[in-house]
């Protein structure tokens, strides 16, 4: 082993400090490294929030729209049951009056029958 006098102590501090100030300015890299990657990452989930929230709104739009045309079209479904009923109301009446009207005819007929024999028969009585 050499002497205390032949080692260069001097050299041998600042090379430790050299390699010291290398070790911190390699961790100080890496961590501004790993700073600006998080950034990057945290703009970027920024963006994909922001995105998100307008996807969000234009979906939230989207069936507020829907419910107020399927409020329109249970009121129209509402509207149609009620003029369907109405016009079931209205045949079943048209039919009624229509059977009364076959049976007057009917009636009317059978009573034109036989006042036509009643005057055929006259007339031939008339003729004989």
């Amino acid at each position: 082993m050499p002497k205390d006098e032949e080692i260069d102590w001097n050299g041998l501090v600042t090379f430790g400090s050299l390699i010291g100030n290398l070790i911190q300015a390699s961790k100080q890299q890496q961590t501004e490294s790993e700073l600006k990657k998080s950034k990057k990452d945290i703009e970027a989930l920024l963006q994909d929030r922001e995105q998100l929230i307008r996807s969000l709104n234009s979906f939230q739009r989207a069936i507020e729209s829907f419910r107020v045309k399927t409020s329109n079209l249970e009121n129209i479904n509402r509207e149609l049951i009620s003029q369907t009923k109405i016009q079931s109301v209205e045949i079943e009446n048209q039919k009624l009056k229509i059977e009364s009207l076959e049976k007057e005819k009917e009636s009317i007929q059978s009573s034109l029958s036989l006042e036509i024999e009643t005057l055929r028969k006259k007339l031939e009585e008339v003729q004989k």
